[in-house]
């Protein structure tokens, strides 16, 4: 009988701080970090991409050999289907209990084993998205741990803010993920290690200790980790990639909100805190 394939997902929304949690995850030597498959189709058409690596991504000897093995189409769910696994998740229906075959995603995953030659250690996922976990967690193959990083409701809506976003649609994204995916949680009973942004950034050694209990990795010399791993990452944080192409620093607490909400904007967040 086949080993499972040992999976990391880390949940929650964009602009949280889940990028510099994943090149902490993605430091041990045991895990292969392979980004955000959610945007596999996508990014596999920008010709020009860089990774952190410093070069072009088709030209990295450690994302090449995913994109020949896996060229086919990932699996990214549309609006129609999203709107069902809500509602499925409204009546409570408990997705790991629906247990079924093999997906792209878990050929993706077992291409990625063979590829680095790990198969004891971790794949780590960074795509955030609760649909794509809800298909996930029926694959019966994979064993998931899940790592939900949560970051208090004005940082994070300054942040979709910061990026382009509309304060309102910012405030509606948060607030619907913020229910689905607890929702989601309770519903289909997965095991997960709740981060908050702010405490991992100002105790980012306790962080550390409970991502080792967690996960069996040691992060004791985390930051050595940082500075030394050569991660192959193409999007996030470009604040974090930065770090990561010029030298690894530290881990700072992002307060950006204070400049970025007007006064009205974070009374109105006040209130529907």
């Amino acid at each position: 009988m086949n080993k499972k394939i040992r999976l990391i997902y880390i949940l929650w929304n964009s602009y949280n701080g889940s990028s510099i949690l994943s090149y902490l995850i993605g430091s041990s030597p045991k895990v292969n970090f392979i980004w955000e498959t959610k945007h596999f189709n996508r990014i596999q058409r920008e010709k020009e991409t860089e990774c952190t690596c410093g070069k072009n991504q088709f030209d990295c000897e450690y994302r090449k050999p995913l994109y020949e093995k896996n060229y086919k189409n990932i699996w990214r769910p549309g609006i129609y289907f999203k709107l069902i696994i809500f509602f499925q998740i409204l009546i409570w229906i408990n997705f790991s209990k629906n247990k079924k075959k093999k997906s792209d995603l878990t050929k993706l995953f077992q291409n990625t084993q063979k590829i680095y030659n790990n198969y004891d250690g971790y794949i780590l996922d960074s795509s955030k998205s609760a649909w794509r976990l809800s298909q996930l967690v029926q694959q019966q193959d994979l064993d998931i741990k899940v790592v939900y990083i949560q970051r208090d409701f004005k940082n994070n809506v300054a942040s979709f803010v910061g990026h382009g976003i509309n304060f309102f649609k910012s405030i509606m994204i948060y607030k619907s993920n913020h229910f689905t995916i607890d929702r989601f949680l309770k519903t289909s009973h997965i095991e997960h290690l709740k981060i908050e942004y702010k405490d991992f950034c100002e105790n980012t050694s306790k962080t550390a200790e409970d991502l080792w209990k967690y996960l069996d990795l040691d992060y004791k010399n985390y930051l050595d980790m940082l500075k030394t791993k050569e991660f192959h990452v193409l999007t996030g944080n470009s604040g974090t990639r930065s770090q990561l192409i010029k030298g690894f620093e530290n881990i700072k607490y992002d307060d950006k909100w204070k400049k970025v909400l007007k006064n009205r904007q974070q009374k109105i967040v006040k209130i529907l805190d």
